[in-house]
């Protein structure tokens, strides 16, 4: 008999012994028990003692995100076919995993195909790695695949066309950030794998993946639990919030002993939190202070051993924080009657006082306007350029859903925007874009009473004059009685880079006599970033003074929109949100320009949101918030009925403070043309190749210019991001990770029929 059967023997004989006892009386596992209460004990002589639970509030019921947990059992197992996969996995795979998967004829659960003939595993092994275990089969003759470990050559193996238990012994595979290559020799028919492990000294017997939450009934008890029939350890990668402790049930039928570990990411120290043997036939309840960690990242590591298979868990572990007084604006406020929204293209954070408090760049009127908001210090666009950014904020859908990613892609008819919601609510609606690419043309004149692009005018475009054709649209309402939304893109800072010398004056000392002239176009811009035209220090001074520059004219022009709010007398019932829809790259990085790489000068959002009856003024947000969430944010704030089918989630609740924190982590993913992925979680910021390797791992916080690469230094750093990029890449719907169903959609965009005129300005735009 194989260890994986007698493993599936195990937790059968564990399922039958819980409806034995009767634990099917109800779809829903008992609450735990008060510390030390074994099974039978009653009467008010014997009252256990108030439960560590008592008191508390849940901030992060692990059991609900268990799939982002690695397993470990004598090496990492990796269950394919499943979220858990993506952890793992690089280029070349092609996921079968679905909210109803299918396996194959015999039962076998879901699994992944390696389409392409290469594919990569990525790995932080704990210890040295002795062996590459799986369970695969081939399709279409069989294969031969060679494996390579951190470049250098380390398996070579064969797979037929029937599921088999393969072993391949690997050589001299160090502990640390592991990346295993592998490539068959075939180039047609396809690599099925089922599950992988890769094996340590203490496991090179194959395990297969068991299913990590059961119900296991101990002494006539039930606990929803991580399973434990064998020995083996759940990790978990977190960031540990003030006044919190770990509170959980261990069981087991037999002798069987529990540890709790920390692993500090910064520096991969180790401490010992939880140590003990279960009382056999009970569950007991431990709890564990966590407050030492508070504000810092962790893995934390749940470990069973010494047990033979057995009914064994952990019951309910949860991250619990103190009960804390609410003080802020309840949700009941009364709504914003109107709404102003405008998105500053091109418009980098580090303009903004509220995100980088010691900046140099003069914006007197966001100032203003951020000393009366809820301003967002860490808030991320999803893409770094215009088309796939904005569709973004409108549809609540990331860019690789919608898939609006290129110059000439229209946005999928299936697409709605919320202003479409806001019609249903009795709202007027009216556009002003100065950018081309928000244009009807790409499918953006969804959800609008008046839409108007103002590109076709050079004089209209300009901020002067847009957010002027804006207030004018507030005097001339028919209806003043009506709601209305308002939005605005202006496209001042945006190539070429020209505004008048006193603006730039204010950045630039003495006069500039270098090789180029007053204004930055984008043939120039062009030539930079191929190197082709090389810039001295005062050259690049005199760019970024014209490109500063233009962000002090923008300002200006915004408070022609705010005090024809004030002069309508309807800034009081106005909600007015200001953000941008991308940065851009002054050379900190050797390049310039935007739409390439996914540093925080290009997707690091001012934000701001101005409506005291709900969002207080002069608060600074510091939860981390993504662009894919405004709709649902500005929907819910308003009392418009929400949107169907979207994946980005309302922050309202965390932005007035009704809610302290969210249950699960706050994190942005990014994306761009060149394949590049990027997530911030924490402090920490990682960009990834689609199909490669990290490119780059920053501290953002003690770092925020990302000059400082961390990819070798806090490898557990990095592997706490890569686990939350997989998570979003595998279930982009939010809601879906709370419940690990995933639904990942790709809408298809078409390509829009663009007339002559369009295509300029698509290229002057650097977009084509």
């Amino acid at each position: 008999m194989t260890l994986a059967t007698r493993i599936q023997q195990a937790l059968l004989s564990a399922a039958i012994v819980f409806v034995a006892a009767g634990g099917c009386k109800s779809d829903k596992a008992e609450a735990p028990d008060a510390p030390g209460a074994a099974a039978g004990e009653s009467g008010a002589a014997d009252k256990p003692p108030p439960s560590a639970r008592a008191g508390l509030t849940p901030h992060r019921p692990l059991l609900e995100e268990v799939a982002r947990a690695e397993l470990r059992s004598g090496g990492i197992v990796v269950d394919f076919g499943t979220s858990d996969e993506r952890k793992y996995t690089r280029g070349g795979w092609a996921t079968g995993w679905s909210a109803s998967p299918s396996g194959e004829p015999d039962g076998t659960s879901p699994f992944s195909v390696v389409s392409g003939q290469k594919a990569q595993l990525h790995f932080v092994a704990d210890g040295p790695a002795k062996e590459l275990v799986l369970r695969a089969r081939a399709t279409g003759g069989d294969h031969r695949v060679a494996v390579k470990a951190n470049g250098k050559a380390a398996a070579n193996f064969a797979v037929t066309g029937e599921w088999t238990e393969i072993r391949a012994p690997l050589n001299n595979v160090a502990p640390g950030r592991l990346v295993l290559d592998l490539e068959r020799s075939k180039a047609d028919g396809e690599l099925r794998v089922d599950w992988v492990k890769l094996a340590d000294e203490s496991g090179l017997d194959a395990a297969a993946p068991v299913p990590r939450m059961v119900p296991i009934n101990i002494g006539g008890k039930v606990r929803r639990a991580l399973a434990a029939p064998t020995n083996r350890t759940y990790s978990f990668y977190l960031h540990v919030p003030a006044k919190a402790s770990l509170v959980f049930d261990v069981g087991a039928k037999t002798p069987v002993k529990f540890a709790v570990t920390a692993y500090d990411v910064d520096d991969g120290d180790a401490h010992d939190l939880y140590s003990g043997a279960a009382t056999p036939g009970a569950w007991t309840e431990q709890a564990v202070d966590l407050a030492s960690f508070a504000g810092r990242a962790i893995r934390l590591d749940f470990t069973t051993s010494g047990g033979e298979l057995t009914a064994a868990g952990w019951g309910e572990p949860t991250i619990y924080t103190a009960k804390e007084a609410q003080t802020a604006a309840p949700l009941g406020a009364k709504p914003p009657k109107n709404v102003v929204f405008v998105v500053m293209d091109t418009t980098r954070a580090d303009a903004f006082t509220p995100h980088y408090p010691n900046n140099a760049i003069k914006t007197p009127v966001f100032d203003k306007l951020a000393a009366q908001s809820t301003a967002f210090a860490n808030a991320y666009n999803n893409e770094n350029w215009t088309k796939p950014s904005v569709a973004t904020m409108f549809s609540g859908l990331y860019p690789t859903t919608h898939t609006a990613r290129t110059a000439v892609a229209h946005l999928p008819d299936e697409v709605r925007f919320f202003t479409e919601n806001l019609q249903a609510k009795g709202f007027e609606t009216a556009a002003f874009s100065a950018n081309a690419v928000f244009n009807a043309k790409f499918g953006f004149n969804r959800g609008w009473d008046s839409f108007n692009n103002l590109s076709d005018d050079a004089k209209e475009g300009n901020g002067y004059y847009l957010y002027r054709r804006a207030a004018r649209w507030l005097d001339e309402r028919a209806d003043k009685d009506r709601p209305f939304f308002v939005y605005v893109q202006s496209v001042d800072p945006h190539i070429t880079y020209d505004v008048p010398e006193d603006y730039t004056s204010l950045y630039f000392d003495g006069a500039y006599r270098g090789k180029l002239g007053n204004s930055f176009d984008r043939d120039e811009q062009v030539e930079v970033d191929r190197w082709a035209l090389r810039l001295d220090d005062r050259d690049l001074s005199w760019v970024r003074a014209l490109y500063w520059g233009e962000v002090t004219y923008q300002d200006e022009q915004l408070g022609v929109l705010l005090d024809k709010l004030d002069e309508l007398g309807v800034a009081d019932d106005t909600m007015v949100i200001v953000t941008n829809d991308h940065g851009e790259e002054l050379f900190e990085h050797k390049h310039m320009g935007h739409g390439w790489t996914l540093y925080d000068e290009m997707i690091r959002a001012p934000l701001v949101i101005r409506y005291p009856r709900m969002f207080k003024p002069g608060r600074v947000i510091t939860d981390i918030v993504e662009h894919v969430d405004l709709a649902p944010t500005i929907l819910a704030a308003v009392g418009a009925p929400p949107m169907k089918d979207i994946e980005g989630t309302s922050f309202l609740d965390v932005a007035t403070g009704a809610a302290p924190s969210q249950i699960r982590p706050l994190y942005s993913v990014a994306s761009s043309r060149k394949r590049e992925r990027s997530i911030r979680v924490g402090r920490y910021k990682l960009i990834t190749d689609d199909d490669k390797d990290w490119r780059g791992l920053y501290d953002v916080v003690d770092d925020p210019g990302e000059t400082k690469d961390l990819r070798k230094a806090a490898v557990l750093a990095g592997r706490l991001a890569e686990v939350y990029l997989a998570e979003g890449l595998a279930v982009p719907d939010k809601r879906s990770r709370l419940q690990n169903v995933a639904r990942v959609r790709k809408l298809p965009a078409r390509d829009a029929e663009i007339d002559p005129v369009l295509r300029k300005k698509l290229e002057a735009l650097g977009y084509l």
